[in-house]
């Protein structure tokens, strides 16, 4: 594809685009989002522990398969 012209001026701009349902003007801007909630604020540990050993079982599992 190759760009033949640009239209620069919002009269010509409002002409082409108002006919087909388009809106010739710029959306409006979103409010910027608030802070970032600080790590104090959450518990980011709550059931992660790295340092966690599996338990021993209080029963033997037997894994061999009787064929």
């Amino acid at each position: 594809m190759k760009s033949i012209a640009f239209v620069t001026e919002r009269q010509p701009i409002g002409k082409i685009l108002q006919p087909i349902g388009e809106p010739d003007h710029a959306p409006a801007i979103s409010p910027a989002r608030g802070p970032p909630i600080s790590d104090a604020e959450i518990n980011q540990t709550q059931g992660w522990n790295d340092n966690a050993v599996d338990p021993i079982p209080d029963y033997e599992f037997d894994q061999t398969i009787n064929c």
